[in-house]
C-alpha cells in the first residue's frame, strides 16, 4: 500500500528555497508558453436576434461603461464539481455536505502557498478555478452502480472524507471524471492526488522554478499517467456553456443566470445544435486508455459492454453534429458585468477545424437577446464577439488575445 504523504504542492514548494523574480511576476504568461494561440476571428457586435427573446429585468445596476476586454481571471484549468443543487452558500467551503469537504481538500492540495515575501502566486502557472454546477453527480456507470467500497480501515476516521460520489468536469482540457466513495482516508487522498496530477496541474512550470531538479518539476506539472488511478473517466466531445447563477454571492447573477440558461436551452435546438442534458458516459478502462493515447479503438480492444452501450461521446463523433451542454455555475467574478458566461469548445474530432477548438471564451454583459448571436457566431462559426469579450484561455496554456473594440458596448 502507498504510504501517506503531505499535500504534494506544499511539500515541494516549502521544501525548496523561496525565490522571487519580480520580472517573472509582471511578464505575461504567453512569453513563456510553448504554444502561442493565434488571434481568433472576431465580429464587433452581437447580431440582433431573429425572433422574440426573454426580456432583461430592469434596475440590475449592470456596468455598461467599463472596458471588459482582459478582465477575466487567468488560470490553467477550471475544475467544475457537480453538486445536485444550485443554492450554494456565498462561500462554497462553508457547505456542510460532501461538496464543502471536497472543496477544502482540493483547495488545500492544489493551491500553492504565498511566497516568502508575501506575494501571492497567481496566473496560469498556478491558478486552478474551482466552480460548481447543479447537475447531480454520476451514480451509475454504464448502466451499473459503482462497486461497493471494501470494508473500511478503522484506523482512520471516516467522518472526514466524502461518502458520496464526486463528479467533476475539467476545462479547457475537456474531461469528465467521477471519484467514487473511498473506504479510507489514504485511498481518498491518493485518488484525489491522482486527479490533481493527471488533470488539473499546469502543463508547464513557472520560470521561478527553472533550476529545480527534474523529479521536483514532475511533481508540479501535469502527468497523464496518473489518470489511470481514476476508474471512471471520459473525454468531453461537446461544447459547454457555463453561466454564472450564484445568487447567494450576488443577486444580479442569480437573476440573469436562469434567464440566460433558459434562452440557450430554447435556442440551441432551433439553431441545429443538439442540447445535451446528460453527462458524458464513461469508457471502459481499455477504451479510456486508448483515447488517452490518441489511438483508434479496435473491436478486439473494446470493453465487454462496448458493443451494447454506445457512449454519447462516440455518437457525437460518428455523426459529426454539433452538440452542447448548458448549465449554471458558481461565482466566476465580475458581478457588475452580469450576465457572465464561459463557452468552452473541446479540441475533438467534431470541432477540430473550429477556430476556437480547445479554448474557453469569457463573455460579460450577456443578456437573453445575445444568446442567438452567441450560438451562431461563437459556437457555430468560431467568431469572438468583441463587445461582450472579457478574456479567454487556451488548452495549451497560452492567452487568447483579441483586439479591444473601439466603442462602448451597446444595449439592444
Amino acid at each position: 500500500m502507498k504510504t501517506f504523504t503531505p499535500p504534494l504542492r506544499q511539500r515541494i514548494i516549502h521544501g525548496i528555497k523561496h525565490r522571487t523574480y519580480p520580472s517573472c511576476q509582471t511578464r505575461n504568461f504567453i512569453d513563456f508558453a510553448d504554444h502561442e494561440a493565434p488571434t481568433p476571428p472576431t465580429v464587433d457586435l452581437c447580431p440582433n436576434p431573429s425572433c422574440a427573446c426573454i426580456g432583461t429585468p430592469k434596475g440590475l445596476d449592470i456596468d455598461y461603461t467599463t472596458k471588459i476586454n482582459g478582465l477575466s481571471p487567468r488560470y490553467t484549468e477550471h475544475v467544475i464539481v457537480s453538486t445536485g443543487h444550485s443554492d450554494w452558500p456565498s462561500k462554497i467551503e462553508e457547505n456542510p455536505d460532501d461538496v464543502g469537504l471536497f472543496h477544502k481538500d482540493l483547495a488545500m492540495m492544489i493551491r500553492p502557498p504565498a511566497r516568502q515575501s508575501g506575494t501571492r502566486r497567481s496566473g496560469p502557472y498556478y491558478n486552478v478555478g474551482i466552480l460548481y454546477d447543479p447537475v447531480p453527480p454520476m451514480t451509475t456507470f454504464n448502466n451499473k452502480s459503482p462497486p461497493p467500497p471494501p470494508p473500511p480501515n478503522h484506523s482512520r476516521n471516516l467522518t472526514n472524507i466524502p461518502k458520496t460520489p464526486i463528479s467533476i468536469y475539467t476545462f479547457p482540457s475537456a474531461h469528465y471524471i467521477t471519484i467514487p466513495p473511498c473506504p479510507d482516508f489514504q485511498t481518498y487522498y491518493h485518488t484525489l492526488n491522482d486527479y490533481i496530477r493527471g488533470y488539473a496541474l499546469p502543463k508547464q512550470i513557472h520560470p521561478e522554478y527553472h533550476d529545480l531538479a527534474p523529479e521536483m518539476v514532475k511533481l508540479l506539472t501535469r502527468d497523464e499517467k496518473f489518470r489511470d488511478g481514476i476508474p471512471y473517466r471520459a473525454k468531453v466531445h461537446d461544447a459547454m456553456v457555463l453561466i454564472c447563477g450564484h445568487g447567494n454571492r450576488d443577486s444580479r447573477c442569480g437573476i440573469m443566470g436562469p434567464l440566460i440558461q433558459s434562452e440557450f436551452e430554447e435556442k440551441l435546438p432551433l439553431l441545429d445544435v443538439e442540447l445535451l442534458t446528460e453527462p458524458p458516459r464513461f469508457h471502459s478502462t481499455q477504451e479510456a486508455a486508448r483515447e488517452l493515447h490518441g489511438a483508434k479503438m479496435s473491436s478486439g480492444a473494446a470493453g465487454p459492454n462496448s458493443s451494447k452501450v454506445k457512449t454519447q461521446n462516440q455518437r457525437s463523433e460518428r455523426v459529426g453534429k454539433m452538440r452542447a451542454r448548458v448549465g449554471q455555475i458558481s461565482h466566476i467574478g465580475g458581478h457588475k458585468f452580469a450576465g457572465n458566461i464561459i463557452v468552452y469548445i473541446p479540441h475533438t474530432e467534431v470541432w477540430k477545424n473550429h477556430p476556437l477548438a480547445g479554448k474557453g471564451i469569457w463573455y460579460g454583459r450577456v443578456e437573453p437577446w445575445h444568446v442567438e448571436g452567441i450560438i451562431e457566431e461563437t459556437i457555430k462559426k468560431g467568431n469572438v464577439i468583441k463587445e461582450l469579450y472579457r478574456g479567454a484561455v487556451d488548452q495549451y496554456g497560452a492567452d487568447v488575445w483579441v483586439p479591444p473594440i473601439q466603442m462602448r458596448a451597446r444595449k439592444f
